[in-house]
């Protein structure tokens, strides 16, 4: 990539989209074809294209074939005074973050047809990046999942903000810092300097609760909290929990009693997390009655019982038996119902059966130092019903992504609408869970 003066004159700037500790995201049109494209100016300087590569995004995106759910990039070059500019895909729709918030703020639940095209595309994204590109994005929130509408009404979802991505052949151990806490993975809040791509699948299962609630399903204030609550919800994976039966039970058994039956949490027996609970000292909570109320939550909900077993799935608290993302493709919660119509889902393109097994991991340095962090957002949280402790009008403080669009109080509720017009056109109520 040589040094572009012309690059830069291509392009009329219109409005500042964001500013963060990375540099900032300008709206722009090229000037010769009348596109509306992101430009993502980088406040590190760099004099070369040599310098380019020491950054993960640059390397990342250069190298990336495009996917309909991936926010694309257009071009790169470098201005006269050594800043790197990104020009990328704009999606003028906001952020997952927002779509939910409004949906809140509205009072009106997301449709189930809505939840499934949602998570599909988020999936397909993944499987993209694991299978065909072997690397994991390390980010999976809200806000990195960008909105777009298709002609027809059709909500399109692209994942965006890699730079905190690595690749699937990186040798640990890794940096303490990845993801926003909330979608954090239980084997990168214990320490584990080895996770790889299933921290993704676990973010996409937050997300999932966080779609057929409204609320985030573990809003952590610190990463004890944030395990804390992750544990109180799905139970403890080395804790054994005792199920009491009554006199009358143990009398009209037909088995000898030797002592009470035993059942695991939800996110099932994970042992390398106990030893590395054992190792920071942390001791998991015993209460186990709240992961009841959450699947007496879900059983509230319009989510069938195939919903509730791929998240489920997700959130399995060892890497190893948590569900991928092409596996998850072809879950039954996606598939075809009796004489119903066939799902609208996007058509993405099918991936190769070679593809299907473990992702392979190939030789692909990365220079992975000094990430920035991202700029901070106020998000207040209503008191969530799974948790031993209110949380009411606290703030927490999340991330935004930098190329999410900030969208007027005056533009929200027709956005909203424009939002559900693929809803409609499938013929769905617009009543509530």
């Amino acid at each position: 990539m040589a040094r572009q003066e012309h690059s830069y004159e291509n392009y009329e700037f219109l409005d500042l989209i964001g500013i963060g500790s990375f540099g900032s995201v300008h709206k722009a049109q090229n000037k010769n074809t009348n596109e509306i494209v992101a430009i993502k100016v980088m406040k590190e300087k760099f004099k070369n294209t040599s310098e380019c590569g020491r950054l993960t995004e640059y390397k990342m995106l250069k190298a990336m074939r495009p996917h309909p759910n991936i926010v694309q990039l257009y071009d790169t070059f470098l201005s006269s005074s050594n800043e790197l500019y990104f020009v990328m895909e704009y999606l003028d729709f906001g952020n997952l973050y927002q779509f939910i918030n409004e949906r809140k703020v509205l009072n009106k639940f997301i449709e189930l047809e809505e939840i499934k095209s949602i998570l599909y595309q988020m999936l397909a994204a993944l499987s993209h990046i694991h299978y065909k590109e072997h690397i994991f994005h390390r980010d999976i929130k809200p806000e990195n999942l960008l909105i777009s509408i298709s002609n027809d009404g059709s909500l399109i979802l692209k994942l965006a903000d890699f730079g905190l991505a690595k690749c699937l052949n990186s040798r640990p151990p890794f940096t303490d810092y990845v993801s926003t806490r909330w979608y954090r993975a239980p084997e990168v809040l214990l320490k584990s300097n080895n996770y790889s791509y299933p921290i993704d699948l676990w973010a996409v299962g937050t997300i999932f609760a966080e779609l057929i609630t409204l609320d985030p399903l573990f809003p952590g204030q610190s990463e004890v909290d944030q395990l804390y609550r992750i544990f109180e919800v799905l139970g403890s994976p080395g804790t054994i929990v005792k199920k009491k039966k009554s006199r009358i039970d143990l009398l009209s058994s037909s088995i000898v009693y030797s002592g009470p039956p035993c059942i695991i949490g939800l996110g099932g027996e994970w042992k390398e997390g106990v030893k590395l609970a054992q190792k920071l000292g942390f001791q998991f909570p015993r209460n186990t009655t709240p992961f009841g109320s959450f699947l007496h939550i879900l059983n509230s909900t319009s989510v069938p019982s195939e919903g509730i077993d791929l998240l489920t799935s997700l959130l399995k608290f060892d890497p190893s038996k948590r569900i991928d993302s092409t596996t998850a493709l072809s879950h039954s919660f996606f598939a075809k119902k009796n004489d119903q119509a066939q799902l609208d889902l996007p058509d993405i393109p099918p991936i190769s059966p070679l593809m299907k097994d473990e992702p392979r991991f190939f030789d692909f340095k990365i220079a992975f130092d000094n990430i920035p962090q991202e700029p901070l957002l106020s998000r207040t949280i209503s008191s969530p019903v799974l948790y031993t402790e209110s949380t009411e009008n606290t703030l927490n403080r999340r991330s935004m992504s930098d190329l999410s669009i900030k969208l007027h109080q005056s533009e929200k509720i027709s956005k909203f609408h424009k939002l559900s017009l693929w809803a409609k056109k499938c013929g769905l109520t617009t009543d509530k869970f």
